[in-house]
């Protein structure tokens, strides 16, 4: 398929959609499209995510990164407690940091932006927790 092919092929319903989705919202993630078109457009994520990246080929969209997170999940096991857990984020480039998550429910989940790239991480051993590291 050459590039003439590609650009003057007009938009299917759906991609429409999408488009139309965007030019209201001003901006949007493939999850909040996702979210949005539900209802009329039920779809997973990889489907968002390859008609995005077809439409920004045909130059009706662009994308930029704003960074990742890092999605902490506690949970505890056993008797509940007001329990302090220190989770280490280990970057290849800089000083490791120390993340305190106070697990005062069963389970807590704690968004953490990453400062850079991530060589690991390591959790304080409790007897009363186990950390589950979930990457978003």
């Amino acid at each position: 398929m050459t590039d003439r092919n590609i650009s003057r092929r007009p938009l299917t319903e759906l991609q429409q959609a999408i488009l139309d989705f965007i030019s209201d919202k001003g901006s949007a993630t493939s999850e909040e499209i996702r979210e949005g078109l539900r209802t009329r457009h039920p779809l997973k994520d990889s489907s968002v995510r390859t008609l995005l990246r077809r439409l920004e080929a045909r130059g009706y969209v662009s994308h930029r990164v704003e960074g990742t997170d890092v999605v902490l999940h506690v949970e505890q096991i056993g008797e509940l407690f007001d329990v302090p857990v220190t989770v280490t984020l280990q970057y290849a480039d800089r000083k490791p940091v120390d993340v305190l998550i106070r697990v005062t429910e069963r389970s807590v989940d704690r968004r953490v932006p990453l400062e850079g790239v991530l060589r690991g991480i390591e959790v304080s051993k409790d007897d009363g927790t186990m950390a589950e590291i979930v990457k978003s």
